[in-house]
């Protein structure tokens, strides 16, 4: 996993944002978070607030 996350698939943001808005901009690439390929992607940082892979760290520790 990346340390800086910059771009990230739509269900990775719904599951590790701290934030999420009803607009904003996708194109389709490669998520930083699960690395699926050629996916609807956003901005995380703007879109999702998620900067870098501590948060998913800690979500995914909350969560089991």
């Amino acid at each position: 996993m990346k340390e800086n996350i910059v771009t990230v698939c739509l269900n990775c943001g719904k599951k590790y944002g701290q934030k999420y808005k009803e607009v904003f901009g996708c194109w389709t690439d490669t998520c930083d978070i699960c690395f699926k390929k050629n996916v609807v992607c956003a901005s995380a940082p703007h879109d999702f607030g998620i900067y870098s892979n501590k948060n998913i760290k800690i979500s995914d520790r909350m969560s089991v």
